[in-house]
């Protein structure tokens, strides 16, 4: 689950998204015609932020553009 937000705020949604977890169950359960109801587990989700960070550090080393290559080039 990717969280906007300080770190209080995403760990205060997880913990929002756990105390539901059994009440989604149930509505899943009653949506979804499966023999078994999945267990639904939540996990924060860090590449936003990850991929954020490698941005930064591609644009600070300055590296020039790639030159757009035409269609016929990669023939």
């Amino acid at each position: 689950m990717g969280v906007i937000g300080t770190t209080e705020e995403q760990h205060a949604s997880m913990a929002r998204l756990h105390a539901r977890r059994k009440d989604l169950q149930g509505q899943l359960s009653k949506r979804v015609i499966l023999k078994f109801t999945p267990q639904l587990h939540f996990k924060l989700d860090d590449s936003g932020i990850r991929g954020d960070r490698i941005l930064n550090i591609l644009n600070e080393l300055g590296l020039p553009e790639p030159a757009p290559q035409s269609l016929d080039a990669k023939k």
